[in-house]
């Protein structure tokens, strides 16, 4: 049975070059995935259940007004709880999000939410590649899939070959709950990362999908 994880365009594209890795700059650009929370309720055997559906999103655009994120649709696939909001939870404090749009199925596993550009003006926009992903290739993923022994959730980065291309690619990782719509990026040899997909779903063993940036539809004016 498949299992979801509870880990989805204006895109300005990176040129690969060849210098020394940054760390510093790979490491601002981590900091450009956070948490997401979506307060949701589904009907379940026949009972109403309220819970929070646990997330990722990341930056990919900023503009004089607004930030653009990118998750995962089924993040917010339910109702959303009556007076709560999804939100960004950042280091100062929560920041609600808006919904532009999405997929609407697992099978088109995108979502497009907006925020505040001043709650994110600490964050660097992390560009798309132009490069389409490979068989073979070893990409990396971020979300907040980790958690402490006391509940706490931290992002981290997980190593991913790629095991099938397609509009939905695989993935022999094993990424957790928490990392949906988190970010699949190739990282360059000056250490930059380039976005390429959504994390979407998989088995927490070792077996995960993305969603490829390149069939995220022109997003609308807003």
């Amino acid at each position: 049975m498949r299992h979801r994880l509870h880990i989805g365009l204006v895109i300005a594209f990176a040129t690969l070059v060849s210098v020394p890795a940054e760390p510093s700059k790979a490491a601002e650009q981590s900091r450009s995935v956070v948490r997401l929370d979506v307060p949701l309720q589904r009907s379940e055997q026949g009972r109403r259940r309220h819970f929070v559906e646990r997330c990722s999103a990341f930056l990919i655009s900023i503009t004089e007004q607004r930030a653009l994120l990118a998750s995962a649709w089924h993040c917010i696939d339910g109702a959303m709880t009556y007076g709560k909001e999804p939100t960004l939870q950042l280091i100062d404090g929560p920041v609600a999000v808006e919904t532009i749009s999405s997929g609407g199925s697992m099978a088109k596993d995108w979502l497009l939410i907006s925020a505040p550009r001043e709650a994110l003006r600490h964050l660097k926009p992390i560009s798309a590649s132009r490069h389409p992903i490979e068989l073979g290739e070893v990409l990396v993923a971020i979300g907040f899939g980790g958690e402490t022994a006391s509940g706490d959730r931290y992002s981290r980065e997980v190593v991913c070959p790629v095991s099938a291309v397609g509009v939905l690619f695989t993935l022999q990782c094993a990424l957790q709950k928490g990392d949906s719509g988190g970010l699949i990026a190739r990282r360059q040899l000056n250490g930059q990362l380039e976005a390429v997909g959504i994390i979407s779903s998989g088995d927490s063993q070792g077996v995960s999908i993305g969603f490829a940036l390149h069939a995220l539809p022109a997003v609308p004016p807003y």
